[in-house]
This record gives structure tokens, C-alpha cells and sequence, in this order.
């Protein structure tokens, strides 16, 4: 049998999380069944088994690629190698790529589930620091580089303001996928009035 080359494993790999996400935005991650997954990607189930134990990591990996998008989106390395954004630029561009993104409700869903499933809270736990480290970094940068005075420590300042942007983000998410009437625009020229930047 003919060995699968490591970038054919990846492509693999990302057309079981790709099933995956259709499966968990359609019925949502307690209504999607492996079965539901195996057949949506059309692979075997020694096909997905071979590279996920089961609808857990499944969900943990679709997790990881929503928000690895959101990271990159930002383009924000520790080494400081993109210019710095505000708490503004921040928050309309995390909302506005979360927005755009099929599988929103399953965002929301996931998160709602976590207040009673500690497997999945452990899971959102460990993702979440992950992005606000990411605004952490990119908002000391920011302040540091700001004419105006400086607080004493631009990073604690920054760590707040990261706190109050996954919090607005959060609360974009929930209204986008909740209510019909959510006004977005308005919401977001709100943040642009509100946030510095």
C-alpha cells in the first residue's frame, strides 16, 4: 500500500474538519453523530478514526482552525513584525471576520454548552487566553507607540482592553446568531465611537 505524503495528510485532515464544521453548523455539535461526519466527508470511518479519536477533537480542531483564521487574520506576531492595531482596528476586524464565517452559531453553541460540559469549558479555556494574548500583544505595541502619555504599565492597560474587546466580540457573536434584527452596523459604529484608535 502506498505511503500518504505529509501534505497529502493535511489536505486530508482539513477535508475532515471542513465535514465536520457543515455537520456541527447544520444540527450543532450535541445533534451531529460520527456517523453524521463519516458520511458528509465520504471517507471511511478507518479513514477519520485514523486521525481523529472521535466528535470531541473533531470539534476541538474545528475550534482551533475558526480561530487560528481569526489570529492570522489579525496578523499579529509576539516579535512585533505587522504594525501594531488599536482597541478599535482590534475589535471591527475580529467581528467583522467572525461575522463572515458559516459556522457562527455553532460558535455561540459551543460556548453555551460549556457552562455544563468541563470537557468543552476546558476546551474554551485553553482557546480563549490564546486570542486575547494575541490583542494583548498587538494593543501594548499600539499604546507603546502613542504620543500622547503612556499608562505606567501599556501592557496591564492592555490586558483590560482585551477583556472588553473578547467581551464585545462575544457579544456580536451571540446577537449575529440569535436575533434576526441584530443591527451590526450600528453596533460596530458604536465600537468605532467608543473604542481609542
Amino acid at each position: 500500500m502506498p505511503k500518504i505524503s505529509a501534505e497529502r495528510k493535511q489536505e486530508r485532515r482539513a477535508e475532515i474538519i471542513a465535514a465536520a464544521m457543515r455537520c456541527f453548523g447544520r444540527t450543532g455539535y450535541q445533534r451531529t453523530s460520527m456517523a453524521d461526519i463519516i458520511a458528509e466527508s465520504g471517507l471511511s470511518a478507518g479513514a477519520i478514526y485514523g486521525y481523529f479519536a472521535g466528535k470531541q477533537e473533531l470539534l476541538e480542531a474545528v475550534a482551533g482552525t475558526v480561530l487560528g483564521e481569526r489570529i492570522a487574520e489579525i496578523g499579529v506576531e509576539s516579535d512585533g513584525g505587522i504594525a501594531p492595531r488599536s482597541p478599535r482596528e482590534l475589535a471591527l476586524m475580529t467581528i467583522r471576520g467572525l461575522r463572515q464565517i458559516p459556522t457562527l452559531p455553532l460558535l455561540v453553541q459551543t460556548w453555551g454548552e460549556a457552562v455544563t460540559d468541563p470537557v468543552l469549558r476546558i476546551l474554551v479555556g485553553r482557546l480563549f487566553p490564546e486570542v486575547r494574548q494575541v490583542f494583548v500583544r498587538s494593543m501594548t505595541r499600539w499604546r507603546r507607540a502613542q504620543p500622547d502619555p503612556a499608562p505606567a504599565d501599556p501592557e496591564e492597560w492592555a490586558e483590560g482592553m482585551a477583556l472588553l474587546i473578547v467581551g464585545l466580540v462575544q457579544g456580536a457573536a451571540v446577537q449575529s446568531a440569535l436575533l434576526e434584527d441584530f443591527d451590526a452596523e450600528r453596533y460596530l459604529r458604536a465600537i468605532g465611537d467608543t473604542l481609542p484608535g
